[in-house]
């Protein structure tokens, strides 16, 4: 790795160690546990890495792609669980983040299958999943939009945690659905996404870093007549 590569490597790492010590801290594990096992993974992940590159260069791609796909099921349930404590004091609201669920799972499957069938003749994992990550992205950032433009309607105010938990992953993954669509652009533009796609990761985690700092895990609700009926 290069100088410019291994600051990132660095930075990312002690941002997520940093993220677990102060929600540890905070007391904020038994209230995002998805949210935890997310930055614990990514942690182990960055960990693994650089043992992956030194010793077995080779299986790089692999695990690569693999971690991305993991990371991708770990996204849906962050969401789900962003909805569930931004919408738990609402009883009409009760199954939104079921259903916010359900419906990206089912619009990325879709996509995925499209995007293998529009790729029949390319052999290659690696060819097909640009494509199924820049719109599944897209979908994932909707649906924490989603989540917030539903909080703003019904006059509730999320707290900074879950606040900017949603901010986060949604400037992350739209940054990120911007970058793999430069790798279906073309090979020149490759270079770009090899330096966007890391610096949104260390934007992911600076914002969540940002959001826990200080313990503030319940919406501050203040709900409108509406919304109580």
């Amino acid at each position: 790795m290069n100088t410019f590569y291994s600051s990132i490597y660095l930075v990312g790492i002690v941002l997520q160690v940093a993220i677990l010590w102060r929600t540890k801290r905070a007391g904020l594990w038994s209230h995002y546990p998805v949210l935890i096992c997310y930055v614990s993974y990514c942690l182990m992940e960055s960990l693994l890495v650089a043992l992956v590159i030194y010793f077995a260069r080779g299986h790089y791609s692999f695990f690569y792609w693999n971690d991305r796909v993991v990371s991708l099921i770990f996204h849906f349930v962050v969401c789900w669980e962003v909805a569930r404590r931004s919408f738990s004091q609402i009883v009409s609201l009760h199954s939104l983040p079921a259903a916010i669920l359900a419906v990206t799972i089912l619009a990325s499957s879709i996509v995925f299958w499209g995007a293998c069938l529009g790729l029949a003749g390319v052999n290659r994992f690696g060819a097909t999943y640009p494509v199924f990550e820049r719109i599944v992205d897209l979908i994932q950032a909707g649906s924490f939009l989603f989540v917030l433009l539903v909080a703003r309607y019904y006059h509730i105010r999320l707290g900074r945690n879950l606040r900017g938990i949603a901010i986060a992953f949604g400037a992350y993954l739209s940054i990120s659905s911007i970058s793999f669509g430069l790798v279906e652009v073309g090979s020149n533009f490759y270079a770009y996404w090899e330096a966007l796609f890391p610096l949104s990761v260390i934007l992911l985690f600076s914002i969540l870093m940002w959001a826990v700092w200080n313990p503030v895990p319940n919406p501050m609700e203040e709900i409108g007549a509406y919304a109580r009926k």
